[in-house]
């Protein structure tokens, strides 16, 4: 930038780091209250354009018959169909915009989501406070595990029917895979069934 005081500014396109690289030459009356002042201005617009844009892709894949509207400043501001748009198809923006504050969510729940030890149970309680990316990474996690087990159910079930398929193909014919009568037993039968001799 040429402004007059020297300071040159690069935004970096970098999503990780979304650092801002400050150049040299600063002007000799700009203070260092005034330096922090003046990135941390430039960060949040940078940050705001960065929204605005993703609003405006979300609007125009959600809505391609609507004119895009300012981007909201407030939830109120979208009706309760472009609500329950953003937050299926947009879930990363809704959380970045409507998210509630940790102290307005119950206590244990915020703290799990502080730790990153949410329960299944926090789905819901995550959603109802705007933090849907979340709720969606977690849902997709509760999915796979579903899956897994399922396919572990499977394969175990595969298992044991090919062992009982085997021991059927394996058993001998007749009475010859039976196990020996004891001597008990052949008299006990022999008793029931009124055999002499």
């Amino acid at each position: 930038m040429r402004d007059g005081l020297g300071a040159r500014v690069e935004l970096l396109n970098n999503k990780e780091t979304g650092g801002i690289l400050i150049g040299k030459k600063l002007s000799k009356d700009m203070k260092k209250g005034d330096k922090k002042q003046k990135l941390s201005t430039t960060k949040m617009q940078d940050l705001q354009a960065y929204y605005q844009q993703e609003f405006a892709n979300f609007w125009a894949k959600s809505f391609p018959n609507k004119d895009c509207p300012p981007m909201p400043k407030k939830l109120d501001d979208l009706g309760m169909m472009e609500q329950m748009a953003m937050r299926s198809e947009a879930p990363e923006l809704f959380q970045n915009l409507y998210r509630s504050d940790y102290s307005a969510m119950p206590a244990d729940v915020a703290t799990r989501l502080r730790n990153n030890t949410l329960w299944t149970d926090d789905v819901e309680v995550l959603e109802k406070y705007g933090w849907t990316a979340k709720a969606k990474e977690m849902r997709g996690q509760i999915e796979e595990a579903q899956n897994l087990i399922l396919q572990k159910r499977i394969q175990e079930s595969a298992e044991r029917n090919a062992a009982r398929e085997k021991a059927i193909r394996e058993k001998p014919s007749g009475f010859a895979g039976l196990a020996p009568l004891s001597q008990e037993q052949i008299m006990k039968a022999r008793q029931e069934w009124g055999i002499s001799g």
